[in-house]
């Protein structure tokens, strides 16, 4: 895939999502946030949740964070919204990842 920001093509370890600015982001599957907060450059504002199985899964260029490090979430509640946060993108996309003991999965697998 190419980045949109450089014209480069790279694995970028997960899938771009184009969405609706504000369009609400929900966790995939029951977790808890082991990381939260904003990158100037690259993934903007961001939530990382940690899930069942040594899972992780990364919500990336989110225009707000609607949670904190440490609390919990039922698969569908709310983390975040979509937006432009982040230099890599300048539509409102959200970054999607999954992981398993640090290895980056192919999300199109578990959906």
């Amino acid at each position: 895939m190419s980045n949109p920001a450089t014209g480069t093509k790279e694995s970028l370890g997960g899938i771009l999502i184009d969405g609706s600015y504000g369009s609400a982001v929900v966790a995939s599957a029951a977790g808890q946030v082991v990381d939260a907060g904003y990158e100037v450059k690259g993934r903007g504002r961001f939530v990382v949740l940690s899930h069942e199985g040594g899972y992780k899964t990364s919500y990336h260029h989110l225009e707000n964070v609607e949670v904190r490090i440490g609390m919990t979430l039922a698969k569908g509640e709310t983390i975040g919204s979509i937006g432009t946060s982040g230099t890599s993108y300048d539509r409102p996309t959200l970054f999607f990842s999954i992981e398993q003991s640090g290895i980056a999965l192919d999300p199109a697998q578990f959906f």
